[in-house]
């Protein structure tokens, strides 16, 4: 958990850090006015949905505006969206980094399955691909969205396709690089069905304590991401 909200507060340090914009485009965000429609009868998951504010490069807007959000988006490196939303008499926090474009309309949706909303550009939506660096000599497991793939010493992979269920739409996607034993089979969810409620427990903290650097990224405009590792295997950077 340290070394997610480390890898999160840097991203959020990074992306500030820019201060160039795309000329004179703003992208516009806004909010789905039929969202309600997604929910039918059911209060408790709309009113969750109604709780969302969201932050976009230092803008606000919230699920029960009407209005119509203007942002700049960087010129060099990643917008951030910090979200919150109340569930379980909880406020729960989030944040991803993404591309926009200026000039384009993201609408902010309910998501039908695998998450709470999706935000996805009028035009030109397309998931994008993703490809590791290895500049190290250790192996890796990285997650990419729906699958595990290793990383080998001193290698890099392809571009790999960001595909997820086309009913998640554009959700934010969490990616990380992880020690390979990440996939032993004492995590996988047979073994864990047949320990206790304490033993699954310390088994998915121990399991979670193997990421070694995660980020969530919402795929846009079919983007090409590039993560690379260092040759300590210890530092990672990300770039388009």
């Amino acid at each position: 958990m340290k070394q997610l909200l480390a890898t999160l507060i840097g991203l959020l340090l990074s992306a500030s850090a820019f201060t160039s914009y795309a000329g004179d485009g703003f992208s516009l965000i806004k909010i789905d006015k039929n969202a309600e429609g997604f929910f039918g009868n059911d209060r408790d998951e709309l009113n969750v949905f109604l709780s969302l504010e969201f932050e976009v490069n230092h803008q606000k807007i919230k699920a029960t505006d009407a209005k119509t959000l203007k942002v700049r988006p960087h010129n060099a490196g990643f917008d951030t969206v910090l979200f919150s939303f109340f569930y379980r008499d909880s406020i729960h926090r989030g944040v991803f980094i993404c591309k926009l474009k200026g000039k384009e309309t993201y609408t902010i949706s309910p998501c039908t399955c695998c998450g709470l909303f999706a935000m996805a550009p009028s035009k030109n939506a397309m998931r994008g691909d993703i490809k590791f660096v290895n500049n190290s000599s250790l192996n890796f497991i990285a997650e990419t969205g729906d699958e595990y793939l290793t990383i080998e010493p001193n290698k890099e992979t392809s571009f790999i396709h960001s595909s997820i269920s086309m009913n998640c739409g554009f959700r934010p996607t969490k990616l990380f690089i992880a020690d390979p034993s990440y996939v032993d089979p004492k995590f996988l969810y047979e073994n864990l069905m047949t320990k206790s409620e304490a033993e699954q427990d310390e088994l998915e903290k121990e399991q979670d304590g193997l990421i070694l650097f995660s980020f969530n990224f919402l795929f846009l405009h079919q983007e090409k991401l590039v993560v690379t590792i260092d040759a300590t295997g210890e530092h990672f950077d990300i770039k388009l």
